[in-house]
């Protein structure tokens, strides 16, 4: 079988190309190529620009007669619509020199990442949309918040009597832990937005641990549940990080921890080395 037989029983587009500088016309297109192109023309003796028009065709030619060698990319077809892959090599056809390029119809694949592109703008557009909504809710929320935790101490000042401290400390608590959940909303909003950043401070370890203990002593109150701290001798006094976020992530677990224990007690243990909290 000569190769004019081979490349005609081709299920691709094989079409190849003089390989000169200066004129790059074609020795041979099969019937695949021509379909590609929707041209039903005897492509030989054609300039290859002429037969596959277009600026991604005459850039690849430009390449072509550079360097040569042996290329993929992807081009348009003249006709619209529709992507091709070519992979050139060099090699020789009826004892010239030329370029051959193999063509496979990849429009499918085109369609579908555009598609997927599509896809991914919108769930970028709709994650922004939330981020922004979380933002706004959370600062929108807090303002108020703030001033009913400020009345709130003030009017604790006024020496209340028993009963209405005692309602105050539960409101304060309240509010304390909605001003909490906002900065939760918050933080959600910061890490779809990619925008979440940790501080780099001195933390003393156990005033952290001793007061979240203290802050969530309300919770075991008349619970038969004790609330306590193990603390290791080596654990050092002071580490470096971010206090709000080690204090949020203590608390979220010890809370956690106290929602499901009925009896017994809760305990943050706390080992230097990272093996555990």
């Amino acid at each position: 079988m000569d190769i004019r037989a081979f490349y005609d029983q081709c299920p691709v587009g094989v079409c190849v190309i003089l390989r000169d500088r200066k004129r790059m016309d074609i020795l041979y297109a099969n019937a695949a190529v021509r379909n590609i192109l929707k041209n039903k023309n005897d492509l030989e003796g054609s300039p290859f620009t002429q037969a596959w028009p277009g600026k991604d065709a005459e850039a690849l030619a430009r390449k072509l007669q550079g360097t040569g060698g042996v290329r993929d990319c992807s081009l348009p077809t003249p006709c619209g619509g529709r992507w091709v892959k070519l992979t050139v090599e060099e090699g020789d056809f009826e004892g010239k020199n030329a370029w051959i390029l193999w063509a496979t119809d990849i429009s499918a694949s085109k369609e579908a990442e555009e598609r997927l592109r599509a896809a991914v703008a919108e769930a970028d557009a709709a994650a922004e949309m939330k981020a922004n909504f979380l933002a706004t809710m959370s600062h929108e929320i807090r303002t108020p918040m703030q001033s009913v935790y400020g009345l709130l101490e003030l009017i604790g000042e006024e020496k209340p009597d028993v009963k209405i401290k005692t309602m105050i400390d539960i409101a304060k608590t309240s509010a304390s832990g909605l001003l909490e959940i906002l900065d939760d909303i918050l933080d959600f909003a910061k890490i779809d937005a990619n925008k979440m950043e940790l501080d780099a401070f001195e933390v003393p370890v156990r005033t952290l641990v001793r007061g979240i203990n203290e802050a969530l002593a309300v919770k075991v109150y008349g619970r038969g549940v004790q609330l306590l701290d193990d603390i290791d001798k080596d654990v050092p006094f002071v580490v470096i990080g971010d206090p709000k976020r080690l204090r949020q992530i203590l608390m979220n677990l010890t809370g956690n921890a106290l929602k499901f224990t009925h009896e017994g007690k809760v305990t943050i243990h706390v080992r230097k080395g990272g093996k555990h909290i």
